[in-house]
């Protein structure tokens, strides 16, 4: 994470006003179920909206299958369903499977949907809901 991943485009760092436009034209193109506008936002990982800007955009995309009396009952993602959708709506250029097999996809995404804005980077990580939130969690500006 950190905004890194596509050495080939010219990445910009997200600024905080632009995070919930951004997030909502993600979630509107990618129209997954589940994927919803409130359930990304309440997914950010990392410093993302956190700070006045950000490298990139984390989403903590949730793979657990509740089985237990008072787990979360998140949506279930599935990466390979996710990737194949990813690969509908962006560029080859601006899709990276490099760390695919460990759960992470790393996309770029114009700002706002707006290409004068520039692209940041978007990166979808896949597993445990409530673990990832915990082990990716940042301050922010509070640290």
């Amino acid at each position: 994470m950190g905004g890194n991943a596509f050495k080939q485009l010219d990445l910009v760092r997200v600024k905080r006003e632009d995070l919930p436009a951004t997030v909502q034209h993600v979630v509107d193109t990618l129209n997954l179920t589940g994927f919803t506008y409130d359930y990304a936002m309440s997914s950010l990982m990392g410093s993302s909206g956190k700070k006045a800007t950000s490298g990139d955009v984390d989403f903590c995309m949730n793979t657990h299958v509740p089985r237990f009396v008072g787990e979360p009952d998140d949506p279930v993602f599935d990466k390979h369903e996710v990737l194949a959708r990813l690969k509908e709506v962006l560029p080859v250029n601006r899709v990276n499977t490099q760390t695919f097999k460990m759960g992470n996809l790393m996309t770029a995404w114009y700002v706002v949907g707006d290409d004068s804005k520039g692209l940041v980077q978007v990166d979808f990580v896949f597993g445990k809901r409530d673990l990832l939130l915990f082990t990716h969690f940042s301050p922010g500006d509070e640290s």
